[in-house]
C-alpha cells in the first residue's frame, strides 16, 4: 500500500506515535551522503552517518556488495535532529540502490532492498549488531509499522518516480507512506 502526503517528510519526527518510525532513502555504496534527502540526514543526524560511512569502509574493496541490502540505522539524542516525540523509536533505513549503474540497475536494487528490509521487519532482527536497533525491531507489529520516504531515487539517480512506485506497489508485505513537497 503506497499513501501519499504533501509535505516534508521530517515532520514525521514531530508526529507522537506508539509505533516505531522508519525513515527509508535510497543511498549509494561509498559511504557518502552528499546530496538530496541524504545530505539532509547527516545534517540532522550526524550519529547515524558515522554508522553508514564506518559500515559502508568495510566494502571498500567491492562497494557494490551492498547492492539490495538494507542497513538500519537508530539516531542519537546528541544529533541536532532528535526530537523527544519519536527519537527513542526512530531508524533510518538506508536502502543501498545505487553503485555508479544506471537507472534499470537502481530499480532492481530498489526492489531487493526493500524485500530485505520487509525480512528484517518481520525477523524482528538485524544482520548487524548495532546498539538500540534490534531493541526498537522487537517492538514492530509488522502489519502496522510505515515505512516513511520521499520520492526515493527520483532526485540525485534521476529515476522516474513512476517506476519507483511501481517497485512500491508489489511489496504488499511494506505499508509506505511517501512525502512530497
Amino acid at each position: 500500500m503506497v499513501k501519499y502526503i504533501n509535505g516534508d517528510v521530517f515532520a514525521i519526527l514531530n508526529q507522537k506515535s506508539n509505533l516505531p518510525v522508519i525513515l527509508a532513502h535510497s543511498c549509494n555504496c561509498f559511504g557518502s551522503w552528499g546530496g538530496g534527502i541524504a545530505f539532509a540526514l547527516k545534517q540532522k543526524f550526524p550519529s547515524s552517518y558515522t554508522l553508514y560511512s564506518d559500515y559502508c569502509s568495510r566494502f571498500q574493496d567491492n562497494p557494490q556488495e551492498l547492492l539490495g541490502k538494507c542497513l538500519l540505522l537508530p539516531i542519537s539524542k546528541t544529533d541536532p535532529g532528535y526530537t523527544s516525540v519519536v527519537g527513542d523509536k526512530f531508524l533510518i533505513a538506508c536502502l543501498f540502490t545505487g553503485a555508479s549503474g544506471g537507472k534499470a540497475e537502481i530499480l532492481k536494487y530498489t526492489d531487493v532492498s526493500l524485500s530485505h528490509l520487509g525480512k528484517i521487519i518481520q525477523s524482528k532482527k538485524s544482520e548487524i549488531s548495532i546498539p538500540r536497533v534490534d531493541e526498537i525491531l522487537q517492538s514492530i507489529n509488522t502489519d502496522d509499522v510505515p515505512i516513511y520516504l520521499p520520492k526515493i531515487n527520483s532526485g540525485i539517480f534521476g529515476v522516474p518516480w513512476p517506476n519507483t512506485e511501481k517497485i512500491l506497489e508489489n511489496h504488499n508485505d511494506l505499508k509506505f507512506v511517501v512525502y512530497s513537497i
